[in-house]
């Protein structure tokens, strides 16, 4: 939908700010817990993170290794860039703070999943013991 020239912004309501508010303050402090996982985004991010290996995958190997940090930004910077035109103030901003997400954990917290399987996996196979000690 192209914007038209004159088109306003959306008003941002005392609900829609409110609601705002409480997600960036319960988002800012699930990413500093022990854990740093914020269940909903970061499972999300998660599914994008390795969706992303596969879609930039096909512009050969090096864009499939860093295809899953950028699938994992891409998408958020598609609602974005969607509401922006859209001119859908509340919506762009829930897709800032989804992208800010992102940077709020380390990439390590980005592998935690992977690695937990890979240990739960290494423990119940048959496995050569350097494998065991790398996910034990």
């Amino acid at each position: 939908m192209p914007m038209e020239q004159g088109h306003d912004w959306s008003d941002v309501s005392f609900q829609q700010l409110v609601g705002y508010a409480l997600a960036s303050a319960v988002i800012l402090w699930l990413a500093h817990t022990e854990q740093q996982w914020v269940y909903v985004i970061d499972s999300t991010n998660l599914a994008f993170h390795e969706a992303g290996h596969l879609i930039y995958g096909v512009l050969g190997h090096r864009m499939a290794l860093y295809g899953g940090t950028l699938g994992q930004l891409t998408f958020p910077l598609i609602a974005a860039w969607v509401f922006y035109r859209q001119r859908k103030t509340a919506s762009l901003g829930f897709a800032m703070l989804w992208l800010g997400e992102n940077f709020s954990t380390s990439p390590a917290t980005w592998l935690m999943p992977g690695r937990r399987f890979c240990r739960w996996r290494a423990q119940r196979l048959t496995m050569p013991s350097f494998v065991r000690r790398l996910f034990g």
